[in-house]
């Protein structure tokens, strides 16, 4: 009996394990099209983006287009920090 419970808790965390694997998959599917879209100059396919860089009041450039595909796909904010310093943002409108 308390081998049977065993399998089945094995059986649910493989499940699980499983599903978190399909998920990350997935996610990962969806970083890389925005790679892709920008590599193809496909635009239109990047709204996030653009929306993005309205949000934080910017003009959108090929270089702000390609830092903020760069910190949304690698969680990274270097690209991102150094195009603002080039659009002469101040540190304190950086960490904003």
């Amino acid at each position: 009996m308390s081998e049977n419970i065993n399998n089945t808790k094995i059986d649910a965390f493989l499940n699980d394990v499983n599903e978190i694997y399909e998920f990350i998959n997935s996610q990962k599917e969806n970083t890389n099209k925005l790679i892709r879209y920008l590599e193809n100059n496909e635009l239109e396919q990047l709204t996030i983006i653009n929306d993005f860089a309205k949000f934080l009041n910017l003009e959108i450039s090929s270089d702000l287009r390609f830092s903020l595909v760069t910190r949304l796909v690698n969680l990274r904010d270097d690209s991102l920090v150094q195009v603002l310093k080039k659009l002469n943002l101040n540190e304190e409108e950086i960490i904003e």
